[in-house]
C-alpha cells in the first residue's frame, strides 16, 4: 500500500509502501492505532497514545495536535487503501491547519545502477514548440537529467510538455509523486519511441527550482 508517512520535523513527509496490516502500522507509529477520518477518502492513522506517551509534536490539525509519526492513506470501503492525494496537496492541508512546511523536498531519482539527490530543478523553453525543458540537479554532480523532451510540429498547451520515458524510464512516476505534473493520457511518437504527455504545474516547477 503506497502512502505518505510525516514523522517529527519533516516539513511534509514522503511516499512509502507499507503492508496493509495492523502489525507493521502499529510498528511505523510506534504504538496502537487510531483511525482519524479527514474526509473524501483520506484517513490519517497515528499512535492512540502519542500525546499521553509525550511523543514529539508532528503537526497541527483544524482541532488536534497529533503527536509521533502519522501515516497517511486512503479508504476502500472499511479498508485502508493506497493514498489517493500528492505531497503537493498533503502540503496545502498541512498549511491550512496552520502548520510551516517550509519547501517540500524532491524525492531522489533511483535507475536501475544508482540513486541520485535532487536539490532542484531548472526550466528555459524549448524553441521548437514552447514547451517547458525541465532539468533535475545535484549540487555537487551537476545536471542529472533532463526530464522532458521536444517533439518538432506538436502544438501543445501551456505548461505541458512530453516526458522522455525512453531516457528516463523513471520519470513518470517521480514526477506525479513530487507532484509536478499529471500524464494527460495522450502520447506522440518519433522514431521507436514513445513519448507521454503531462500537464505540468509550472508553480510547483518553479518553487523547486530555487536553490
Amino acid at each position: 500500500m503506497r502512502v505518505i508517512i510525516k514523522n517529527p520535523g519533516e516539513n511534509v513527509g514522503h511516499f512509502e509502501e507499507i503492508e496493509n496490516e495492523l502489525i507493521p502500522m502499529r510498528k511505523i507509529v510506534g504504538g496502537p492505532i487510531e483511525a482519524v477520518y479527514l474526509g473524501r477518502g483520506l484517513v490519517m492513522v497515528v499512535n492512540e497514545e502519542g500525546k499521553l506517551w509525550m511523543l514529539p509534536e508532528n503537526f497541527r490539525t483544524e482541532h488536534d495536535i497529533i503527536a509521533g509519526t502519522a501515516i497517511v492513506a486512503g479508504t476502500c470501503g472499511d479498508e485502508f487503501a493506497d493514498c489517493p492525494i500528492s505531497l503537493n496537496l498533503w502540503e496545502k492541508k498541512l498549511a491550512r491547519w496552520g502548520n510551516d512546511v517550509g519547501k517540500i523536498p524532491l524525492t531522489d531519482i533511483r535507475t536501475r545502477f544508482t540513486s541520485y539527490k535532487v536539490d532542484f530543478l531548472s526550466t528555459d523553453t524549448y524553441l521548437a514548440d514552447g514547451s517547458p525543458r525541465i532539468t533535475a540537479w545535484n549540487m555537487e554532480d551537476g545536471p542529472i537529467a533532463t526530464i522532458t523532451v521536444c517533439l518538432e510540429g506538436k502544438g501543445l498547451a501551456e505548461g505541458q510538455a512530453y516526458v522522455d520515458a525512453n531516457n528516463c524510464p523513471w520519470a513518470p512516476e517521480w514526477i506525479e509523486t513530487n507532484g509536478l505534473g499529471k500524464n494527460t493520457g495522450s502520447r506522440a511518437r518519433s522514431g521507436y519511441c514513445t513519448y507521454p504527455l503531462y500537464q505540468f504545474d509550472m508553480d510547483q516547477v518553479k518553487e523547486r527550482g530555487v536553490v
